[in-house]
């Protein structure tokens, strides 16, 4: 089950479905913000339909109890549950990895964030740009204009969906081999 925005956690979960993954995207009421994200093409988000692609999409309000109700029937059924929310969300919603155990002993839950579930910038947001300029990656790609320049593709929020999703794979294999599911911390 994907609880995820913009593109870490979407990609991520995209990837999954490419590998055949039955994934089910958890929407706010209304849908996503990035179904509105142009280019839109007949009346569809171009960007939506590309990080989306072969999911199942369901919009619940995950505060509300007949929302929580939904989304623990749907755990129940899943492998995995992916999020990308800031660290905290998930337990403020009553769904953090200790409330999905009781749930389903055996799941797997991926957390995608800018700085990881633990440690000193946990509470600040990220996006790609800031994951460049914080790695050094922008002084790379920038030396010959003389300053810091990103690059021309989302290059960090890519490698961290494929990260995550090497992390969701290999608890899924150690949960085959063990029984015991795992938390998955993947940040940018």
């Amino acid at each position: 089950r994907e609880l995820a925005r913009y593109q870490a956690g979407p990609r991520g979960g995209m990837v999954m479905s490419d590998l055949g993954a039955d994934v089910i995207k958890i929407e706010r009421l209304g849908g996503a913000e990035t179904r509105r994200h142009p280019p839109m093409v007949r009346g569809q988000s171009v960007y939506f339909s590309v990080y989306n692609r072969g999911k199942r999409s369901i919009c619940l309000d995950l505060r509300q109890p007949r929302g929580k109700q939904i989304f623990t029937a749907l755990v129940r059924t899943a492998d995995i549950v992916l999020e990308n929310f800031r660290p905290g969300t998930m337990q403020a919603m009553g769904f953090d990895y200790e409330a999905l155990r009781a749930i389903k002993r055996d799941i797997i839950l991926v957390s995608v964030s800018g700085f990881g579930q633990y440690g000193p910038y946990t509470d600040r947001p990220a996006f790609d740009p800031l994951g460049q300029a914080m790695s050094g990656l922008m002084s790379l790609t920038g030396k010959p204009v003389g300053q810091p320049l990103g690059t021309a593709t989302s290059l960090v929020v890519r490698y961290t969906a494929l990260h995550a999703t090497i992390g969701a794979l290999s608890a899924l294999r150690h949960r085959d081999r063990t029984g015991e599911g795992q938390l998955v911390d993947c940040c940018l």
